[in-house]
């Protein structure tokens, strides 16, 4: 068997090496392509560019509505963080955009809190199976636990357009239920 592969591989190599090139044989074999294929019969015309018959889909969505003012503490409850900080960046867990504003503050003995306002569409900012359920400000609100995960403490509640979502990894839910109660 690999006499008879050899011999074919010396015929092949003898071929290509003595074979001389022919200049005009990719020039005949595309006309005996031509000449087998069909003329066209029909010119192409041009077909009128559509328009749209309304206006776009996104110009139909409504825009979204402006957030009111954020909910602030007084001072000397809790002192605000700067935003730019790096520390503000390892306690914001939500997603920041302009729809989604969050405010970091520091308590006095040091444990920092997020409270983030987002539009009320959002929904749970995350999965749970439990929660408690309790009155913020006058709204039906969720209190949520866990000795583990980026909501150590998580309180969430709805007014008219908007949601809150107040957590910490170092305060207790207790705590932040009763840091609601200042809040303007």
């Amino acid at each position: 068997m690999a006499v008879a592969a050899g011999i074919l591989a010396v015929g092949y190599g003898g071929l290509v090496a003595f074979e001389r090139p022919d200049p005009d044989a990719s020039s005949r074999a595309r006309e005996r392509l031509l000449a087998v294929l069909p003329a066209p019969t029909s010119t192409a015309t041009d077909v009128p560019r559509s328009t749209m018959l309304g206006p776009s889909v996104l110009a139909q969505r409504a825009a979204r509505p402006a957030l009111p003012p954020l909910l602030t503490l007084p001072g000397d409850l809790a002192e605000p963080l700067s935003l730019a900080s790096p520390a503000t960046h390892r306690e914001v867990a939500i997603a920041t955009s302009e729809t989604s504003r969050p405010l970091v503050y520091r308590l006095p003995d040091g444990r920092v809190f997020v409270i983030q306002q987002t539009l009320a569409d959002r929904g749970r900012p995350a999965l749970v199976n439990w929660f408690e359920e309790g009155l913020i400000r006058g709204n039906t609100a969720q209190l949520y636990s866990a000795p583990v995960g980026p909501f150590r403490a998580l309180v969430w509640w709805t007014e008219g357009p908007v949601t809150y979502y107040m957590y910490s990894a170092t305060v207790a839910v207790r705590e932040l239920v009763a840091l609601t109660g200042s809040l303007r």
